[in-house]
């Protein structure tokens, strides 16, 4: 795999912002290459993997919130850069989640890198999570887990599908309890901590790596 030419601190950058008002942070990039770097910065709106229906388009598009100082830049070798980043929501913003994502991408094409360096030019991200305060609604609705009728021998592998009805990203604890046919608990599987953005559906899919067993 090629190495990035640029670093960027956070990868996430949460915060909560208060409508009709200047919100200040910052995001550091970094040149980790050993030539200078002409650098663009931009905003545009969060790509999520999940599909998300046209009514909640807006949630997921907060760009136009967002100014950097600077957006255009040079990066000396080794140059590490705090880009100034302002977040100006309307009066009229929505309490819950609002997204986007901040890029930064080197301005000299691949071709001017030799073709036996391992340096990636493409451009970067860091994801913005924003926060409105206010009526915030959290709920997450489960669909029923999707299990084998039957299998004799293990690995088994289940899959379960959670949706956030809510109007926030939510970092759910999201773990199964196998039990047999008495009752008795005999294993718990967990997912890492994953987000679900608001008026998304994720899958999480466990592996129960026993090889074989009864009830």
């Amino acid at each position: 795999a090629s190495e990035s030419a640029l670093a960027a601190s956070p990868a996430i950058l949460e915060t909560v912002v208060t409508p009709d008002q200047l919100n200040l942070t910052t995001i550091t990039i970094q040149n980790t290459t050993n030539f200078p770097l002409p650098i663009k910065g931009s905003v545009s709106a969060f790509l999520a993997t999940e599909a998300i229906p046209d009514s909640a388009k807006t949630t997921f598009d907060a760009s136009s919130w967002f100014t950097l100082d600077p957006a255009d830049l040079i990066l000396q070798p080794k140059e590490v850069k705090e880009i100034k980043v302002t977040i100006t929501p309307p009066r009229d913003a929505e309490p819950g989640g609002h997204y986007a994502t901040a890029y930064f991408r080197p301005m000299i094409p691949q071709e001017a890198v030799s073709q036996s360096s391992a340096i990636s030019l493409a451009r970067i991200g860091v994801l913005a999570f924003l926060i409105v305060p206010g009526d915030i609604n959290e709920k997450i609705i489960a669909s029923p887990l999707s299990v084998p009728v039957f299998q004799a021998f293990g690995p088994v592998n289940l899959t379960a599908h959670l949706e956030n009805q809510g109007s926030v990203h939510l970092l759910p604890n999201t773990k199964i309890e196998l039990t047999d046919f008495r009752g008795k608990s005999v294993d718990t599987l967990t997912h890492p901590n994953t987000a679900i953005l608001p008026h998304t559906t994720k899958q999480f899919d466990f592996t129960w790596t026993k090889k074989i067993g009864f009830g």
